[in-house]
């Protein structure tokens, strides 16, 4: 993953997570996977360039252009160098919360905005980020949310989403290895518990996320030990271990082979 979080305000009991995201720190390395979630995602760049992958097109990220990512969308984002150019927000909106208010909102949306949209959402969200700064009352912030989703309501253009089985499929097995991931989890034990054969296990996996079942379980559990490395005092030994790797030597290997250094190394490099 080439962006790497510089600033996550998670406000506490509020229904939306703003992370403004720059590039320009290269140890600060974060592994993001492809995913999905419940939440509506609102992506742009200030600056910078990229790619977005979502449920198997690839779009190209340029300045002030803005994409929504409906809920449940298999999606990925990876800057282009020079990475110091990369400066943007991904805000995260549980629409759950919303629901009495814009009950379609839940609906897809096409990816790309228009460029009087994008100017619109941008303009709030810097807005809803100064607010953020200023500690302003909980009650302003989540108006500031409901005039983004109206935006979206009376100006992005509804999508409708074919019914893929082997995507559901794919979603389930993802949420079960997120939820496990601290886990013994083999590719056997995933086609037994979701009545798969193997190989039809490895094809849709390939399929949706372009990479085999064994790398995406690596790819979660190497997500979350990064968090450990940064914000915990646990050896590395207890954050292999806790994060569903067998020792610490296979941990510190995989961790070498991405980011070309030990985990002891990349924690002393950031405190």
């Amino acid at each position: 993953m080439d962006y790497h979080l510089k600033n996550i305000t998670n406000i506490k009991n509020l229904p939306f997570n703003l992370s403004v995201f720059d590039a320009s720190t290269a140890m600060e390395k974060h592994v993001y996977p492809r995913h999905f979630h419940s939440h509506l995602e609102i992506v742009f760049t200030i600056e910078g360039k990229g790619d977005i992958w979502v449920d198997g097109n690839q779009y190209n990220i340029t300045s002030e252009n803005v994409f929504l990512i409906s809920p449940n969308s298999i999606h990925q984002v990876t800057g282009y160098p020079p990475y110091e150019n990369n400066i943007g927000y991904c805000l995260q909106i549980d629409l759950e919360h919303f629901k009495p208010l814009f009950p379609e909102l839940g609906e897809s949306y096409h990816m790309t905005c228009s460029k009087d949209l994008s100017l619109n959402i941008i303009r709030q969200c810097k807005l809803l980020h100064q607010e953020i700064d200023e500690d302003k009352d909980e009650f302003d912030l989540v108006i500031r949310i409901i005039k983004i989703l109206q935006l979206i309501k009376e100006n992005a253009i509804k999508k409708s989403i074919p019914k893929d089985y082997h995507r559901d499929l794919i979603l389930k097995v993802s949420k079960y290895i997120q939820n496990h991931y601290d886990e013994a989890l083999t590719i056997e034990l995933l086609a037994k518990k979701f009545n798969f054969s193997v190989s039809y296990l490895q094809k849709i996996c390939k399929d949706y996320f372009q990479q085999s079942i064994h790398q995406y379980i690596t790819d979660i559990r190497m997500e979350h030990a990064l968090a450990d490395l940064k914000h915990t005092n646990l050896s590395i030994i207890e954050i292999a271990i806790k994060n569903g790797f067998s020792d610490s030597k296979s941990f510190t290997r995989e961790f070498k082979k991405r980011f070309e250094i030990t985990p002891a190394v990349y924690r002393k490099e950031i405190k």
